[in-house]
């Protein structure tokens, strides 16, 4: 055997001591209060690409908390501020995360928060309080709906070696473009700021909570031709239109709201966002609907006339930026045959949209009884069955309708059956009836045969000794023994014997090979050793 396999001996010989009966070995006990458990330091996020968020930050003051930030929302669209928060980092890796208030900012409007509101004229508070953090904010992150979109590492503002590195509060260079953008680098996108800070405010908007009242009662989208100078100005019915009313019981301010066609996803536009045909209105202006009145628009915002899709679209209410739908209504197809020279409109008896007679000018006037109207089904994409087709609510495809046949009638000498519901022979009809049994015998109800009367399968035999009948199959089977058997003596204990002795003489004998087998294989080397030793000895004398 080699030098190499005495590990793999001497381990074997381990796990032969482990296994011995009778060896047990102390539980090894861990000190925990000796154990120094790392701190856990928190990782900066990763800086955004180079990018244009839609808000952005453009200006701040930082110290141990966030005093003063200023957001631009650069898209063309209002931007809820309650899905923005803002995570400062210092510079012992701490994390705080504060929320803003919720509300909109408008497009290309400036918002300014801070910690102490009473410094800065117009600032909102944050929705988070803030205490002082153990060291100064290092770094901020911008989020919208929990995506980083901005992250700026922020050099120390004060007791810095030099006193030209001290600043007060930071702003971004682009500030007042048309487009500003973010590298995530402080030096490139902001610069320092050691004179009085000078921001911007404004307050968000809130939408209205609901329409007010206001209601779209009547959609025109496919009038009929009319004669040459009949302009649709002077005849609405010659024009598209929507009609609206206050249905509430005050006047209401129209100029909260305004009009949109289309569908989910399109950009309000000059064709699709209508503002009561009003060519100049501020959200300050005031455009009053009186109680249960209501108003027919015919025009754009361009004072052309409207144009709607005739096939079929939405038409809705939502506020003055577009933030909050109200009202949303979906007319059918009108270019059909059956829509001709009508309109969508809701009736007041029964609040139920139908085909109406066109009356911009006027109450809605019902549709004559004789018309069937039909109510729009859901977009839903689908093509249309055919008239002899359903569409199944289960596979969604369509499926043949199933028609009731009358059977046509059996020939002579024939009936129809009516399990099956064909037409059988009456002659083998009859051929196949049972005959009669004999005198002894009896027909079996289970079977159908005929059986002898008392014959002797009817007499069941008795079983033999030790055997049983099974009521399930009526046959014998033999009884099973449920005791158990009796010996003529006792069952004597096992008397434990220690075998403590034996188990380290056997240690002490695998112990005393193992050190034997380990002298035979060195014996080589043992034997040079001690010449070598004699040697030196000899040597030194």
């Amino acid at each position: 055997m080699g030098r190499k396999n005495i590990p793999r001996m001497l381990l074997v010989i381990l796990c032969a001591v482990v296994m011995l009966p009778g060896v047990t070995f102390a539980e090894a006990s861990i000190d925990t209060a000796s154990i120094t458990v790392p701190s856990v330091v928190t990782q900066t996020p990763p800086l955004a690409v180079t990018s244009t968020p839609d808000v952005i930050l453009t200006a701040f003051s930082t110290g141990d908390r966030l005093e003063v930030a200023e957001l631009f929302n650069q898209s063309s669209v209002a931007v809820d501020m309650g899905a923005v928060t803002i995570t400062t980092i210092d510079s012992v890796g701490g994390q705080r995360e504060i929320s803003l208030p919720s509300g909109w900012l408008l497009s290309r409007h400036y918002i300014t928060f801070a910690y102490d509101t009473t410094l800065i004229r117009g600032a909102v508070p944050f929705t988070t309080s803030q205490t002082a953090t153990p060291g100064n904010i290092s770094t901020l992150v911008v989020s919208r709906q929990q995506t980083i979109t901005q992250s700026i590492n922020i050099p120390p503002m004060a007791g810095n070696s030099n006193p030209k590195d001290n600043y007060l509060w930071a702003q971004h260079k682009q500030r007042g473009n048309v487009t500003l953008k973010q590298t995530g680098d402080f030096a490139t996108d902001f610069v320092k700021k050691t004179s009085a800070l000078v921001v911007e405010g404004t307050v968000l908007y809130r939408p209205p909570r609901d329409a007010g009242g206001l209601s779209i009662t009547e959609i025109h989208p496919n009038p009929v031709d009319c004669a040459p100078g009949v302009a649709s100005d002077i005849d609405l019915r010659c024009g598209d239109y929507i009609k609206v009313e206050n249905t509430s019981d005050k006047p209401l301010n129209l100029n909260q709201y305004r009009l949109r066609v289309g569908s989910y996803g399109d950009m309000a536009s000059l064709t699709n966002a209508f503002n009561w045909q009003q060519s100049v209105m501020t959200p300050d202006d005031e455009l009053i609907l009186n109680a249960h009145d209501f108003l027919t628009v015919h025009l754009r915002d361009d004072l052309h006339p409207l144009s709607l899709v005739a096939t079929g679209k939405y038409v809705w209410i939502e506020d003055y930026f577009g933030t909050v739908q109200y009202d949303v209504i979906q007319y059918p197809d009108m270019t059909l045959a059956k829509y001709n020279g009508l309109s969508w409109g809701i009736d007041s008896s029964d609040h139920m949209w139908k085909a109406m007679m066109p009356s911009p000018t006027q109450r809605n006037n019902q549709l004559p009884p004789e018309v069937t109207i039909d109510v729009p089904a859901p977009d839903t994409g689908l093509v249309p069955c055919s008239d002899n087709q359903y569409r199944s609510t289960e596979t969604n495809r369509c499926r043949n309708l199933i028609q009731a046949t009358v059977p046509s009638p059996c020939r002579d000498g024939q009936y129809r059956s009516e399990e099956t519901g064909r037409c059988r022979s009456i002659v083998a009809t009859v051929s196949s009836a049972l005959k009669p049994c004999a005198d002894d015998q009896f027909r079996n109800p289970e079977t159908g045969r005929c059986k002898k009367i008392a014959s002797t399968d009817d007499i069941l035999q008795a079983c033999d000794e030790g055997w049983e009948r099974n009521p399930e199959t009526n046959r014998c089977r033999k009884i099973k023994v449920t005791e158990m058997p009796v010996v003529p003596f006792a069952v004597q204990p096992i008397q434990a014997i220690s075998t403590a002795w034996t188990t380290w003489v056997t240690i002490a004998g695998i112990a005393t090979i193992a050190l034997g087998y380990g002298l035979w294989e060195w014996r080589q080397e043992i034997g040079s050793a001690v010449q070598r030793v004699r040697l030196t000895l000899r040597h030194r004398r």
